[in-house]
């Protein structure tokens, strides 16, 4: 029917709590899913939602292709945070073992690059 689930949003909570509801219902059923989420903005400027919902994708490489089958079968972890930058709290979903990798990723990697990439960005500007 579909090749993922966007399993959390711009739907507010209750909507997120509702589908994260549903998915684990699903599973328990026997179906299972592919998961993402996205924050769909259109507009950046004063959205409260940006850039809290996202995906980790764990694909070969970063073709839309490699990106692709990576969701289709099941290598992605929707990720739902809250707070700012120092109180950000990450609630993610999908497979244990990946969940548990993305949690060390969000609070060991990403970090760490997002404050290489804005000082590469002031080096670039002067």
């Amino acid at each position: 029917m579909f090749d993922a689930y966007e399993l959390c949003g711009c739907m507010g909570y209750v909507g997120n709590n509702l589908s994260v509801a549903l998915w684990g219902e699903l599973r328990a059923e026997g179906i299972n899913i592919p998961v993402v989420a996205s924050s769909d903005t259109h507009n950046i400027e004063n959205s409260t939602s940006f850039p809290n919902f996202f995906t980790i994708c764990f694909a070969e490489d970063t073709s839309n292709d490699a990106i692709i089958s990576a969701v289709k079968n099941g290598y992605s972890v929707a990720v739902e945070a809250i707070g700012n930058d120092y109180t950000r709290q990450h609630f993610c979903y999908g497979d244990l073992r990946l969940v548990s990798y993305a949690q060390f990723l969000l609070a060991h990697y990403f970090p760490r690059m997002q404050r290489l990439g804005i000082g590469i960005g002031v080096a670039m500007r002067a």
